[in-house]
């Protein structure tokens, strides 16, 4: 199955939904010209080098595959709630996964279970699950922001190990089971004040 989204590329899945492959919908050469021309607009030297970046990127389907498959998008669309069964019929078990909240840091590793809303009477149409997780990750946000901070799942949680929630909510068609909607926060709770994250897609 393939799936296309706003950014430039597809997205190959097998039949349990995994990401296989991400591949571009435009020419290499197509989006380097049209990074070089936003460049013009942004003269200061952090724009210039993110803009690098994004280039040498789209040169690279190494890169392409690594950077859009750990996306916040690419997670809620194919992540391990999909495969995860309600064994209660309201209530799935206790998982595990990865979310990519923090900008430019690795993902999160969090504690999920899902719940099965009850039905409303005035939209019989949509299946709601609420998902709902606590960071279970060793590392700080610090360490979450270096490249060689690989989650260690016999390291022990300290008074430094990231502190945060995750709430979302999964509406789906009730006669077919597409998706029609994600809403879902992120709350980390520092020393002095909390940060929050919104995320939304729906379908048009």
């Amino acid at each position: 199955m393939c799936i296309e989204v706003i950014n430039p590329i597809r997205y190959i899945i097998d039949i349990e939904g995994k990401i296989v492959d991400i591949l571009l919908t435009k020419q290499t050469e197509d989006i380097v010209s049209e990074l070089d021309s936003i460049k013009r607009f942004f003269s200061d030297q952090y724009s210039s080098d993110y803009i690098q970046k994004m280039k040498d990127i789209a040169r690279n389907p190494k890169l392409i595959f690594q950077k859009f498959k750990h996306s916040l998008l690419s997670t809620f669309m194919f992540g391990i709630f999909y495969r995860t069964q309600l064994r209660s019929w309201t209530n799935s078990d206790v998982y595990y996964d990865f979310y990519p909240w923090i900008f430019n840091a690795r993902p999160i590793r969090f504690e999920f279970q899902n719940t099965l809303l009850p039905k409303e009477t005035l939209d019989d149409e949509r299946v709601r699950i609420q998902q709902k997780g606590i960071s279970s990750d060793h590392r700080s946000q610090e360490a979450l922001r270096m490249a060689n901070t690989e989650f260690n799942d016999e390291a022990e949680m300290t008074e430094g190990s990231i502190d945060c929630e995750h709430f979302a909510e999964y509406i789906f068609n009730r006669e077919n089971w597409s998706l029609y909607k994600i809403e879902a926060r992120f709350e980390c709770f520092g020393h002095e004040n909390t940060e929050r994250e919104d995320f939304l897609l729906e379908r048009i």
